[in-house]
């Protein structure tokens, strides 16, 4: 049976959202306007093929989506019998969180859009360079052998930029297994905490772009989009932060200072959710309509204000 229906955030990451019914209600972007839907997690952040390698033969490849599968299916096992009962992991399973962490941080269509605008940037800026060098011959000479000494030049051409660009999403999806194992070691080296809400009333919410790093440390000294607060892994201030379920998030960092499960008031509950918020790009979801009532007021008020 081909797998064509693919879920970019997974299903059974998304059922950790729902209600005693098996919904989870969603606040869809949509241009300008927004809508919230009541829906089911196998509904939802899906899209045909997303994952799949075509060959010229039109033939398609499902070993990524495969790979996937089997990260989900065992962090699935690892948060029933173990995070959700607050039961401390093994360094083995630690390790195969990490990778299903890694795996929420890549897979999603944000990750494989900016990556996208990114080498499309790339792509535009050579070929201003090429125009450039082409009326200054002696200057592109000049350039090149400032800028790249000859024994560190490497074979990748423009041409194979193009050619990546032409089968973008072939190449995310071939990408996506090297960039989870390498961010998955990071990832287990940081300090981790569980998180829950102290009040029972409270909840995370999620998005079709869960995983968020985040440094607030030079936020605060630089400013937000600035290149001295630019998100990465390797910075001591980040933060990482996934909400895992309707009652449990995870945060990641080196100077974090709780290593634990732990129950956090109301200012942390409020402050992932709006980290989530931020972030999410078409959806954003939770278990209750009212939180996603009370996210749309605030989003339309935001603008009302904006606008006068």
């Amino acid at each position: 049976m081909e797998k064509k229906k693919q879920h970019i955030i997974p299903r059974c990451y998304l059922e950790n959202f729902t209600n005693n019914e098996g919904f989870l209600w969603a606040l869809t972007a949509d241009g300008d306007s927004d809508k919230i839907i009541k829906i089911k997690p196998r509904n939802i952040l899906t899209e045909n093929f997303f994952y799949s390698i075509k060959f010229d033969s039109n033939e398609k490849s499902f070993f990524v989506e495969d790979t996937l599968s089997n990260i989900e299916s065992v962090f699935s096992g690892i948060f029933k019998n173990k995070i959700s009962r607050k039961i401390p992991l093994t360094l083995e399973e630690r390790a195969q969180v990490s990778i299903f962490i890694a795996s929420m941080k890549h897979r999603t269509k944000v990750d494989r859009e900016s990556m996208r605008k990114s080498l499309a940037d790339l792509n535009e800026k050579l070929n201003e360079w090429g125009d450039h060098f082409e009326k200054n011959p002696k200057a592109k000479r000049n350039y090149a052998n400032e800028i790249f000494p000859k024994e560190e030049r490497t074979s990748f051409t423009q041409d194979d930029l193009k050619g990546v660009l032409e089968n973008f999403n072939d190449f995310h999806s071939i990408s996506l297994i090297d960039n989870v194992a390498y961010v998955a070691n990071a990832i287990f080296q940081m300090k981790w905490a569980i998180i829950s809400p102290e009040d029972d009333e409270e909840e995370f919410i999620t998005s079709d772009h869960p995983c968020v790093v985040f440094r607030p440390e030079s936020i605060k000294k630089y400013g937000y989009m600035t290149p001295g607060s630019a998100p990465g892994l390797v910075y001591k201030d980040t933060e990482l932060t996934l909400p895992l379920s309707s009652n449990m998030a995870l945060m990641a960092g080196w100077n974090i200072k709780i290593e634990a499960y732990a129950p956090m008031p109301s200012t942390m509950i409020n402050q992932i959710n709006i980290r989530s918020t931020f972030y999410a790009q078409e959806k954003i979801i939770a278990s209750r309509k009212e939180i996603v009532d009370q996210i749309q007021q605030d989003a339309r008020g935001f603008k009302k204000n904006e606008a006068s």
